[in-house]
């Protein structure tokens, strides 16, 4: 059953990294393209709204893989102090914790998605719609659920290696 779980939520974790450099390569290929055109006097419409959202995107949908290869920054000086048992039960909570912590975010980014849906906002240039973007921070942030638990079931590894 792990193997299936593991390559269900390794896939969806690549699907959101490739999605998030596609969306720094729009954000390079936007602001570099209105860099440009402003030397002539011209500008990318809605360079701003566009970046915006594709910043947005970009680090919600790398937060996945940024989990799944236990990217984030390790407090290190204060494990080597812990002794194994110490270090198994400090790892246990943290986990514990963060799948609380990104559950509410979760929560939140649907609710407020919604809210935005309501409210139909959208971004000032362009109108473009962003209840959306806050589902996708959600289904992320559920994402990170899953990886997370993957390594309290499986503590020491990493799910994807760098």
């Amino acid at each position: 059953m792990w193997h299936y779980y593991r390559k269900l939520v390794t896939s969806l974790v690549w699907l959101l990294a490739g999605i998030a450099g596609v969306c720094l390569i729009g954000i390079i290929f936007i602001t570099g393209t209105d860099i440009v055109l402003r030397r002539f006097d011209l500008a990318v419409l809605g360079a701003v709204d566009l970046v915006q959202v594709l910043g947005c995107l970009c680090l919600v949908l790398s937060l996945p893989y940024t989990t799944a290869v236990k990217g984030h920054i390790a407090v290190e000086f204060l494990f080597r102090h812990f002794s194994r048992r110490g270090k198994i039960v400090a790892d246990t909570c943290t986990r514990f914790l963060g799948m609380l912590f990104f559950a509410t975010l979760a929560w939140q980014s649907f609710q407020y998605g919604h809210n935005m849906l309501q409210k139909n906002a959208m971004t000032l240039t362009l109108n473009i719609p962003l209840f959306w973007v806050y589902w996708v921070a959600g289904f992320s942030f559920c994402v990170v659920i899953l990886v997370k638990f993957f390594h309290l079931a499986h503590p020491g590894k990493e799910m994807i290696r760098p």
